[in-house]
C-alpha cells in the first residue's frame, strides 16, 4: 500500500532557505507549528495525526532547519510500499534519512548511532556515525553491484540478450542501503499511524506535564520507546540531507521572547495541490499554549528512575537481510567511524 504522509514541520523560527525548500514541495499536505514550544509542539503534532485516521497513514517530521527534497520524501515512501515485505513489518519499523548533527564541532558527523542512547539525561553519549563511514557503505553496494554486473557480463558474452540478477530484483538490492539503528535525531524520520497509536512524541521530562517545558529530546525518547516495543528502525542511507543547526539554546530564548512579546503561535494546513501552478489551500488555527490538558493522556511513561537505563533486549531484535548486517558490522568494528559527546 502506498503511504499517504502528513509532513509535520516544529518552526519556532522563520529561515527563508527553509521555506524555499519547502515551497518547492507542493503535492504534499504540510501541517506547521509556527513559534510554538517543542513541549507542547511534538504533542500536538502526534494528535493531529491521530484525529485523521481515513486520511493519512504515516507522520513526516522535519524540522525547520533541516534542507529537504520532494526526492527524499519519495525514496522514503517508496522504501515502505517496496523494501519492507509484509504489512506487519510496514506497521512496526520507523524508517528515516540523515545529516550532520551540526555546523561545528560535529559537521563530519550523522545524527544517527547504531548504539543505544539512555532516556536519562544524566550519562546520555552519543556515539555518532561518520558522514564519511555512510559515503564509504554506498560506495561498496555499488561497486559490487558493478561488479557483479561485469561479471554477468563476461559469463553471458554472446547470447541474445544478457540479464542482470540485480535487475530482476531491484527491491533485493535496494534493501541493502537500509540501515539498522537505534537512534535517529529525526532527520526527516517517517512513522507509520500504528506505533504513534501507542507510542507518543514527548520529551524526558522526569514528570509530565509539570516539568515538560523543562526538556527536550523527544527524538531519544522516540527512539527509546520503539525498541522498548520492539519496533525496527532503519535509516536510508541514501537520503543524506543538509542541517543548518541552529542552536536549541538560542531557539528556546526566542520562542520566550516571541511569546513575551505577543507573538501568538499557530498551527497551519498547508495542503497539498498536484498541480503546482495552483495555490496550496491553507487553514490556520491558533494554539493555547496555558491549555495543558491533553499532555497528561500519555501511552509512555516518563523515566524517573535513577538507576541507570538499560538498553532494551529481546524487544530490539531485528530482521534484516546478511548484506545490511554486514555493513553495520563493518561500522561497529571500525573505530574511526564513530564519534562520541
Amino acid at each position: 500500500m502506498k503511504p499517504n504522509i502528513l509532513l509535520a514541520i516544529p518552526s519556532p523560527r522563520d529561515i527563508p532557505e527553509f521555506q524555499k525548500a519547502m515551497d518547492s514541495i507542493t503535492d504534499i499536505d504540510k501541517l506547521w507549528f509556527k513559534y510554538c514550544p517543542a513541549h507542547i509542539t511534538y504533542p500536538l503534532i502526534r494528535k493531529e495525526f491521530l484525529n485523521h485516521p481515513n486520511k493519512y497513514t504515516h507522520l513526516v517530521i522535519c524540522p525547520d532547519d533541516l534542507l529537504i527534497t520532494r526526492e527524499h520524501l519519495q525514496t522514503l515512501m517508496d522504501d515502505y510500499t517496496n523494501l519492507l515485505v509484509t504489512d506487519e513489518e510496514r506497521d512496526t519499523t520507523v524508517i528515516s534519512g540523515y545529516c550532520n548533527v551540526d555546523t561545528s564541532q560535529h559537521a563530519k558527523e550523522a545524527n544517527i548511532c547504531i548504539d543505544y542512547v539512555t532516556p536519562r539525561k544524566l550519562g546520555r553519549r552519543y556515539k555518532w556515525i561518520k558522514l564519511s563511514a555512510i559515503a564509504s557503505m554506498k560506495g561498496i553496494i555499488e561497486r559490487k553491484r558493478k561488479d557483479r554486473i561485469t561479471q554477468e557480463n563476461m559469463m553471458q558474452s554472446g547470447q541474445d540478450k544478457i540479464t542482470h540478477y540485480d535487475d530482476e530484483h531491484p527491491y533485493e538490492f535496494q534493501r541493502q542501503f537500509l540501515l539498522p539503528v537505534k537512534f535517529s535525531g529525526f532527520p526527516l524520520i517517517m512513522i507509520p499511524r500504528k506505533i504513534l497509536e501507542k507510542i507518543d512524541l514527548r520529551n524526558d521530562a522526569p514528570a509530565y506535564p509539570e516539568k515538560m517545558h523543562q526538556s527536550h529530546s523527544e527524538d531519544v525518547m522516540l527512539c527509546h520507546h520503539c525498541l522498548e516495543k520492539g519496533y525496527k528502525i532503519f535509516v536510508d542511507i541514501r537520503v543524506g540531507m543538509k542541517h543548518l543547526k541552529f542552536s536549541d539554546a538560542s531557539t528556546i530564548e526566542l520562542v520566550h521572547k516571541q511569546l513575551n512579546n505577543s507573538i501568538e503561535p499557530f498551527m497551519k494546513y498547508e495542503y497539498g495541490n498536484v498541480d503546482s501552478m495552483k495555490p496550496s489551500q491553507v487553514k490556520h488555527i491558533p494554539i493555547d499554549t496555558k491549555d495543558l490538558s491533553f499532555l497528561r493522556d500519555s501511552p509512555s511513561k516518563p523515566v524517573i528512575s535513577k538507576k541507570n537505563t538499560k538498553e532494551p533486549t529481546a524487544a530490539a531484535t531485528r530482521t534484516v537481510t546478511n548484506n545490511t548486517i554486514k555493513n553495520n558490522n563493518t561500522i561497529k568494528k571500525s573505530t574511526h567511524y564513530i564519534c562520541e559527546s
